[in-house]
């Protein structure tokens, strides 16, 4: 608790200090209203998950998102912030791409849709003029190639402008299986595929250029996709294409290359001592054993609850994975926190592990 207080604190304060409001001005470059940002950063550090992890990762993952021109917070879908072994990292989210391209003043809508096997879609010389299909069919699933039948005929973006005029734009389900081959780690593609294919659509908007964009945004988007590369791991080689590089005409906002040596610089209002806020803080002893004891019995109840999903071991190996939780003898109160969030959003229905 005083690890999540310390940080919630530091981090206002940078966000009062002048020098740290210009950094976040920079990165933001009059895309969006600097205050807004702020009001939006302080709600979100006051999440426990976000709130234990080092303050430096969580100052350097709101100014990423600054860079981005999105906002943090689950409410906007712009990206989720995501605690990985107590350092706080960033995952665009297909909102973010959406709302980014919207932004465009000629841009009144960018719309992905999903089509399934089982729908029924008529295209005319590049037009949809019919997709039909029951929105309460129980088989109309869209799942992961690792988990059997697919689902997934392919996707497309509708585009609609101010004008009133409105293109389309496809990608095929062998595209969209080859960007998901790019990615290092199928898990979160596994976990949440039809938002994944649905940011692969976004995503392949921009690479094709198939709207027209401003080269601020076009940048923004370039820094968007980037990040997302980063987070996933994506290596084009897997996926058998070559990386779209983002526009250099816009350069990168200025702030993330000096953040280390501002914070140096800053006189931050005094807080309380800690040792080495960045290094992982591991438990052990009784509290490494009371915790391993917490999320075995948290497992347990989870697969009492759902048995036809799996046993107790599997779910501990599932908040593990999620978690990125190499070994239950190395674990973080931050980690250990986050499992147990995962587990009993899993025991109230909310998202469910396996």
């Amino acid at each position: 608790m005083s690890t999540q207080l310390s940080t919630s604190r530091q981090v206002r304060s940078w966000l009062a200090h002048p020098e740290m409001q210009q950094r976040i001005g920079n990165a933001l470059g009059g895309f969006m209203s600097g205050d807004m940002f702020m009001a939006q950063v302080a709600l979100a550090v006051q999440e426990p998950a976000i709130a234990a992890c080092s303050p430096t990762s969580v100052f350097n993952a709101m100014l990423e998102t600054a860079t981005m021109g999105l906002l943090p917070g689950k409410q906007h879908g712009h990206v989720a912030l995501i605690p990985r072994r107590g350092e706080l990292t960033v995952m665009p989210m297909f909102g973010g791409l959406k709302y980014l391209m919207e932004r465009q003043p000629h841009v009144a809508q960018v719309k992905a849709l999903l089509v399934h096997t089982s729908d029924t879609l008529e295209v005319c010389e590049g037009i949809v003029v019919r997709h039909e299909y029951d929105p309460f069919d129980e088989a109309r699933v869209f799942q992961h190639w690792a988990n059997g039948d697919c689902g997934l005929r392919g996707a497309y973006a509708r585009i609609e402008y101010t004008d009133g005029t409105i293109d389309y734009h496809f990608v095929t389900a062998s595209k969209v299986k080859a960007n998901a081959d790019c990615a290092q780690n199928q898990s979160n593609w596994r976990k949440w595929f039809p938002e994944y294919v649905l940011k692969t659509v976004y995503r392949d908007v921009y690479a094709r250029r198939a709207i027209r964009l401003d080269p601020e945004t076009e940048g923004r988007l370039g820094l968007v996709t980037a990040a997302e590369d980063r987070f996933e791991g994506n290596d084009p080689d897997r996926g058998g294409h070559v990386a779209v590089r983002p526009s250099d005409r816009l350069p990168k906002p200025k702030g993330q290359d000096v953040l280390k040596m501002a914070l140096e610089q800053v006189d931050a209002p005094p807080v309380e001592p800690e040792t080495d806020v960045d290094a992982p803080q591991y438990l052990d002893g009784d509290d490494l054993r009371a915790a391993q004891k917490r999320l075995r019995a948290m497992a347990g109840e989870c697969a009492k609850q759902e048995r036809a999903r799996g046993d107790a071991k599997a779910y501990f190996e599932a908040v593990k994975v999620a978690v990125n939780i190499t070994t239950s003898k190395e674990m973080t109160a931050a980690q250990v926190a986050t499992a147990e969030q995962y587990l009993r959003d899993d025991l109230e229905g909310k998202e469910p592990l396996l």
